[in-house]
């Protein structure tokens, strides 16, 4: 059976619009640093999904508070909710924290020093203890028949820049990361 991921709706224009002005003003001002530092616009847009989530939540279930007003309890509760509520993995609840680590690092050392409604500011993220990892999922192994048979269809087909794409990744011995690497002068 195919691996299969479960997607939770936990943002919409709806609840955005339900997010306090000023951490909209403080998300927008974030992503242009992202921007400005030049990360790219996948990892930007991570950042983004991300933290809307975590301010989505806090909008609904956390009085709308300002950002530089939450602190361990709330941030302590917002995981408890992804994990017991909405069923997300610790991988998961790993990469959301992270997303507000960064954006209260942000804030710690670019804000907190010119704007007195963040005085004082200190990132509290890393004080609370994340998830321990644990595999979600089974590894999707397919054997070598099952391979040769998906080969000779390709090649039956005559999709035979895909059947050479399936055999390197299947033969090879390489890393997913390291199967783009290929050059064509690599063969004769």
């Amino acid at each position: 059976m195919g691996r299969q991921t479960k997607m939770n709706k936990l943002t919409s224009p709806e609840l955005i619009a339900q997010i306090l002005p000023a951490n909209t003003g403080l998300l927008k001002e974030f992503l242009d640093y992202l921007k400005g530092i030049n990360r790219s616009s996948g990892t930007i847009d991570g950042y983004k999904n991300d933290l809307e989530i975590f301010l989505v939540w806090n909008a609904t279930q956390n009085a709308n508070k300002p950002f530089q007003k939450i602190n361990k309890r709330d941030l302590v509760r917002y995981q408890s909710w992804l994990i017991n509520d909405n069923e997300n993995s610790p991988s998961r609840v790993r990469r959301l924290r992270s997303a507000i680590s960064s954006l209260s690092n942000y804030v710690e050392n670019i804000i907190a020093d010119e704007d007195e409604d963040f005085a004082g500011f200190r990132s509290i993220v890393k004080k609370i203890e994340a998830p321990p990892l644990e595999k979600t999922r089974e590894k999707t192994v397919w054997s070598e028949p099952e391979i040769n048979d998906l080969l000779n269809r390709l090649v039956e087909q005559k999709q035979y820049e895909k059947a050479c794409c399936i055999a390197l990744a299947a033969f090879s011995g390489r890393r997913k990361s390291e199967l783009m690497r290929y050059k064509v002068s690599f063969f004769d």
